[in-house]
């Protein structure tokens, strides 16, 4: 019988080619500016993480733009030319990008990133299984659809990309785990 598949949910990931480089340039960025940042809070969040939050164009971002160009940049082209789905763009920007550090116990709400293309996570340090949570927006008027996907099978130097929209969480952790984030737009 023939299927057809709607897509609006999905998760594309591979390994950081350079993993070993970027730990150590953050690696020594990151914990200089944790004391700085340690009550830092974006907008609303509820959550406890240490992090630093960029918008697109901040000079000391700068820190970022060796991840973006070798990194994120060829990802997000590899996926819009595998995920034969996904529209063909022309400019890809990353409108904010960051870092955050959990402690022992740390933990994320669940949110999404709306108004962006895509969001991703970098796993720049994580020495057990991963406690990110993806959480299905479909599930709340389905009953065909698991409402969580765990993303155990993500581990440290993976990066993964997903839409915007995607409700995640982090639950949690019992090492400290550092991780990049970001939101990128995507233009036609």
């Amino acid at each position: 019988m023939p299927q057809m598949h709607i897509p609006s949910e999905f998760l594309f990931w591979d390994k950081a080619r350079h993993h070993e480089r970027h730990k150590k340039l953050f690696g020594g960025y990151i914990p200089y500016k944790l004391p700085q940042t340690k009550d830092m809070h974006v907008g609303k969040w509820l959550s406890d993480v240490n992090t630093e939050f960029f918008d697109e164009g901040n000079r000391n971002a700068t820190v970022y733009n060796d991840f973006i160009s070798t990194e994120l940049l060829p990802l997000v082209q590899r996926m819009l030319m595998e995920v034969e789905f996904l529209y063909r763009f022309k400019k890809v920007v990353v409108r904010h990008i960051w870092y955050n550090h959990y402690e022992a116990g740390g933990h994320h709400e669940p949110h999404s990133h709306i108004g962006f293309g895509l969001a991703g996570v970098y796993f720049l340090q994580l020495d057990e299984p991963n406690t990110l949570r993806f959480h299905s927006p479909t599930a709340a008027i389905s009953k065909l659809v698991n409402d969580t996907v765990s993303a155990e099978f993500l581990t440290e130097g993976d990066i993964v990309l997903f839409p915007s929209h995607m409700l995640h969480y982090v639950q949690p952790a019992q090492k400290p785990r550092t991780t990049i984030s970001f939101n990128l737009d995507l233009q036609m």
